[in-house]
């Protein structure tokens, strides 16, 4: 395993990775394993600076670049709710 920096809650990791993809993360859980794909495009599609971190069962683990205004990733992630069927269960963002 690399080293690197880490958010570790309860004993449980919470985020992993560089300090600068440390500073911005979206997760996003949607409601079917299928729909995942329709998500990543979605969101990469109008926040240029999203990478997926890390994708398991129906969790979506974005790095997203500091220099995106966090009010931009909120109107994104509430339009894709509604524009996708509410396939998004909820999500995370954190600094």
């Amino acid at each position: 395993m690399e080293e690197g920096p880490a958010i570790m809650v309860s004993g449980e990791f919470k985020c992993l990775g560089s300090v600068q993809c440390l500073k911005t993360n979206i997760l996003v859980r949607s409601d079917i394993n299928s729909d995942t794909k329709n998500i990543i495009n979605y969101i990469k599609e109008r926040i240029a600076k999203a990478d997926v971190k890390e994708e398991h069962n129906k969790m979506i683990h974005f790095c997203v670049s500091t220099n995106v205004p966090l009010y931009k990733l909120f109107a994104v992630l509430e339009k894709a709710r509604e524009e996708l069927g509410n396939i998004i269960e909820d999500y995370t963002v954190t600094q």
